[in-house]
């Protein structure tokens, strides 16, 4: 998946913070393409998780995510104009130990 993705492959770290302690959480960039990966680190459920992150992490607008690695979409996505990402519950509930690999692409 790394040698397919640019962003995934050598594509630039941007550490997002979470509203749980279980939960780690970083978008991978190059160029348009942008990945967020996050998972579950802890052994129940979580609901609710929402990731933010630091100003100009991506470009404004609104996008879709879609799962490279076949699980559930990600919920839409609206990025503000300061290209900061704030309160964004990316999905309903992660399972335990489990991780999303979710690609941005920008909604029409």
């Amino acid at each position: 998946m790394r040698g397919a993705n640019d962003a995934l492959g050598g594509g630039e770290h941007v550490a997002l913070t979470a509203t749980s302690d279980a939960a780690a959480a970083y978008l991978r960039r190059a160029g348009d393409r942008v990945v967020l990966v996050i998972a579950n680190l802890g052994t129940t459920a979580l609901s609710g998780a929402t990731v933010a992150s630091p100003d100009r992490a991506v470009a404004a607008g609104r996008y879709t995510l879609v799962s490279l690695l076949g699980g559930p979409a990600g919920q839409a996505l609206r990025v503000a104009a300061n290209g900061r990402i704030q309160g964004y519950r990316p999905l309903p509930s992660i399972g335990p130990l489990e991780i999303h690999v979710l690609e941005l692409a920008r909604a029409r």
